[in-house]
């Protein structure tokens, strides 16, 4: 499991919920009522194996593809004129540009996003962002696992086009769901996906600020990266501190020992299946 949480957003009779489990660090399904055996929550999972190549030819029609990088119609470098967006985004604020230009243009009714939660810093929130101060919100990486649980199902439930963010698991998912589903395949209109070497579980956040001497209920809010590129780990306390860590010094330091399994079996850093990468 990847935490992706698209089986218990489709489930019909709601009988799947994301819960965390504390051992592994990660949101796994947990069955709260009887299955009817329709193998719905089976069949959107990404773990369960994809036909990228047929996938990417039904919803995508590129024209080459790589080898390494798979099926796509153009490559191009970028980042946003927008100095704030460039500054506090992770690699440039494209993702932040692009979802702000659909709202303002009105080409989508909202936009599925994550971000920290405000009640508690060190878990990620899911969201449908309606705002550009929604947006800014969701600034930066989150390395640690999400769950779109919530915002997949409003969607299925509700009228409007919608945009979504997610990581290759998550495209792989949704594309899966799409494939069940047509009608939700209307509702998505474009599909951003985000480059991935891997997630990490919530005992590797643990660990850094077990390094830090820091203690959760320190933490007032909490940031993997921001600042600039590279950019920084940027943790504020309740006490007024802000303690700042480079990214490449807390990267490497044995936060990759904490990499969630199945993401060693993903062949998918790319996010082939999403319409922009």
């Amino acid at each position: 499991c990847i935490s992706c949480g698209i089986c218990a957003s489709i489930c019909p009779t709601s009988g799947l919920i994301m819960v965390e489990d504390l051992k592994n660090g990660i949101y796994v399904p947990k069955i709260i009522k009887p299955c009817i055996g329709c193998g719905i929550c089976y069949n959107v999972c990404p773990g369960l194996g994809l036909d990228f190549l047929g996938m990417s030819s039904r919803f995508l029609n590129p024209k080459k593809r790589d080898s390494l990088i798979g099926s796509y119609i153009s490559c191009y470098v970028g980042y946003s004129t927008d100095f704030t967006l460039r500054y506090y985004g992770s690699s440039g604020g494209v993702v932040s540009t692009i979802a702000i230009y659909l709202l303002k243009k009105k080409l989508v009714d909202g936009i599925v996003l994550t971000k920290m939660s405000e009640s508690n810093p060190l878990r990620p929130k899911a969201f449908i962002a309606r705002s550009e101060e929604e947006i800014l919100s969701a600034i930066g990486s989150k390395y640690c696992p999400v769950d779109l649980s919530l915002p997949v199902k409003i969607i299925l439930e509700s009228k409007g086009k919608y945009a979504l963010v997610g990581l290759p698991c998550h495209i792989q998912a949704i594309r899966k769901l799409e494939n069940i589903k047509p009608e939700f395949r209307k509702k998505i209109v474009l599909h951003l996906g985000l480059f991935c070497s891997r997630n990490i579980n919530f005992k590797g956040t643990e660990y850094l600020l077990w390094r830090l001497k820091l203690k959760k209920n320190q933490l007032k809010s909490f940031q993997y990266r921001s600042k600039g590129w590279p950019g920084c780990m940027t943790i504020q306390l309740k006490d007024g501190r802000v303690i700042t860590l480079p990214y490449y010094k807390y990267y490497n330091s044995g936060f990759l020992l904490f990499t969630i399994p199945r993401c060693f079996l993903c062949p998918d850093a790319t996010a082939e299946l999403a319409d922009i990468s």
